[in-house]
């Protein structure tokens, strides 16, 4: 509304200036000079035409790049409101990195805690193995000699027969069969 108003108002005082502007006949003329006049009055109509469109084509495109100009600067603020959010989110992943970074010390010093205790605990276990394997030989080592001392024949009998089928089997050779046999009826 405000630009009809503008050009209205522009192409109404130029036509007043034009049609107020005295027509001076010029000694010598003759009566076609007011058809001159007139000629001359419709191309200066034709000129301000044209030269208002020009300027209502100005007035658009300054209005067009104002609409531009609104649009860039809505997306700046966008921006500007992303930029202060991802910065925002930025400080807070700093601060949990940081925290994280403690809790993951802590793990540390507790991982080689744990890693001490199990060698410690493995260590113990190795022992107490050994220490079973040479109470057991001990113990068998010592029931062989009470066995083949103090038993009756159906008992080492028994025995041979059980040597006899782990030799039967495979688990056991002729040399190792005999070397039994002979610790059981005491011979060495």
């Amino acid at each position: 509304m405000n630009r009809f108003l503008n050009n209205t108002i522009i192409r109404t005082i130029i036509i007043v200036l034009m049609m107020s502007a005295p027509v001076i006949p010029v000694m010598g003329q003759t009566s076609a000079a007011p058809d001159a006049a007139r000629a001359m009055i419709y191309s200066r109509a034709r000129l301000i035409d044209s030269l208002t469109n020009q300027v209502d084509a100005l007035i658009y495109e300054k209005q067009k790049a104002g609409d531009k100009i609104g649009k860039l600067e809505d997306k700046i603020r966008t921006q500007e409101i992303e930029l202060k959010r991802l910065t925002d989110e930025n400080i807070k992943l700093k601060s949990d990195l940081e925290e994280s970074m403690g809790d993951n010390l802590q793990s540390s010093h507790t991982s080689s805690i744990l890693f001490i205790f199990n060698i410690i605990v493995a260590v113990i276990l190795l022992v107490a193995l050994i220490w079973m394997f040479m109470r057991k030989k001990e113990t068998t080592s010592s029931s062989n000699n009470n066995y083949g001392a103090g038993e009756n024949s159906d008992a080492k009998l028994e025995m041979i027969e059980k040597l006899g089928n782990l030799r039967d089997k495979g688990l056991l050779t002729d040399e190792e069969f005999n070397l039994q046999k002979r610790q059981l009826f005491g011979e060495k």
